[in-house]
């Protein structure tokens, strides 16, 4: 099979000069010619270092320090001028956009926690009917930056708004800004002798839902027992 040949730092990209300097480069490469107008990126070396990137084969050596990293979108390279990066910057860029699990989601996996995320507001709307509620669920809540819960609940002088989540684990996080949205909203409704703000996690085959008198960030529990009722 023809072996691949990448010029640049990765097959995959963007990278930094932190993560270029300690890969492996192939001496059997080192005289391969440079595409046109990466000859000041890549500059012919002649000493241990090399310009050339081979995934397999060859003597190893390492990169000497390039001014720039090379970006491959689509088969295509272009260039992007980075400076040297700490290594608790490298440990940042990688927490990025990370769940509680360490991972990236997928677009499917994203959905598939949404629609989840509907179905049970949609449920609990039908248990607060069930219980004597005048109840609705706020479709825009999500990607608003509004103060607006996810499901609201009314019955006599008490109204009642809900932030839910419907997690895969046996733990629901709330953070402080989707909690503090729940008091923004319940403040515009003055007229009411209680307001309750609530979340709730809806998980296999139980509900658990908390009064909070506070913004903050919480964690739910599958085994907590719930600290209001509304039956």
């Amino acid at each position: 099979m023809r072996p691949r040949l990448h010029i640049g730092f990765l097959p995959y990209s963007p990278v930094s000069y932190a993560d270029a300097t300690c890969l492996p480069v192939s001496k059997k490469h080192h005289h391969q010619k440079v595409p046109q107008g990466y000859s000041d990126i890549f500059p012919p070396s002649r000493d241990k270092g090399f310009s050339g990137i081979s995934p397999r084969g060859g003597e190893q050596g390492l990169l000497r320090e390039p001014p720039l990293n090379v970006v491959r979108l689509n088969g295509l390279f272009s260039q992007r001028k980075v400076g040297a990066m700490s290594l608790r910057e490298l440990a940042d860029q990688k927490r990025k956009g990370k769940g509680h699990h360490g991972r990236l989601l997928t677009v499917k996996e994203i959905k598939r926690i949404r629609r989840k995320g509907y179905r049970a507001e949609r449920q609990l709307v039908k248990k607060l009917r069930r219980y004597g509620f005048k109840s609705v669920r706020i479709p825009i809540s999500a990607p608003s930056s509004e103060p607006l819960p996810d499901v609201f609940a009314v019955k006599g002088e008490t109204i009642i708004a809900f932030e839910v989540k419907a997690p895969n684990s046996g733990r629901a996080y709330f953070r402080e800004d989707q909690v503090k949205k729940l008091f923004e909203f319940l403040d515009m409704f003055d007229m009411y002798r209680e307001r309750v703000a609530v979340i709730a996690g809806k998980f296999p085959y139980r509900w658990v839902f908390r009064r909070i008198e506070k913004p903050g960030d919480y964690v739910l529990q599958k085994g907590e027992k719930s600290n209001i009722s509304f039956r």
